[in-house]
């Protein structure tokens, strides 16, 4: 079975997007959008609900409902104020993905997607980020071309998708180099073992 190839071509189009190194010119990059089938997303949305996506961790803010990713900062400056109060000398890192959502490679999102998907779902949901195509205006006529990696940002599960990959490929294996757990807390309503020291908002990485 395959689903309808029009629900995994796209048109894409490129909104202004400021770019904080450029004060000449605040608008001298682009960021790429994909518009997708409705029905598509929708379908692929389901499968998603219907599936058993990982719940959230205490690192994870900004792409999750109410959890802004002002508030992966505030807890990086409150674990910095606590080590300097206790003069114990500490050091910052923020890092950022570009092109998230198109970065992990296919192989990577089999193995971490497919345990989220009911196995009868599974070849569709392999279809929307293998088999997705995209058109690109341009002077002269449209660029088609197939995308070789990731997940089309526009798409209803993008997002989520990334967020789990992110999730178990980036920031479990940064959060085990903690192996003397000098930043494991008990979380009072939860009462389970949390690490403060590191938290990802969107697609940075902060510790």
């Amino acid at each position: 079975k395959t689903a309808p190839v029009q629900w995994h071509s796209s048109k894409a189009f490129s909104l202004p997007k400021k770019s904080i190194s450029s004060v000449e010119e605040p608008y001298d990059a682009q960021r790429t959008v994909h518009t997708l089938d409705p029905i598509g997303k929708a379908f692929y949305r389901h499968l998603l609900q219907e599936g058993k996506p990982p719940t959230s961790t205490m690192s994870e803010y900004g792409y999750l409902k109410g959890r802004r990713r002002e508030a992966a900062i505030k807890q990086q400056l409150v674990v910095a104020d606590r080590l300097a109060a206790n003069h114990i000398s500490s050091d910052t890192n923020s890092h950022d993905m570009k092109n998230a959502f198109a970065s992990p490679g296919f192989l990577v999102m089999d193995q971490v997607l497919e345990p989220v998907f009911r196995p009868k779902d599974w070849h569709f949901v392999q279809q929307r980020y293998k088999h997705a195509t995209t058109r690109v205006p341009a002077i002269g006529g449209d660029i088609y071309y197939s995308m070789g990696s990731g997940s089309l940002p526009g798409d209803r599960i993008a997002a989520e998708e990334f967020r789990i990959v992110f999730q178990k490929k980036v920031v479990e294996p940064w959060i085990q180099q903690d192996v003397e757990g000098i930043f494991a807390v008990t979380c009072p309503v939860t009462k389970k073992s949390v690490n403060i020291g590191k938290s990802a908002y969107a697609d940075d990485l902060c510790d």
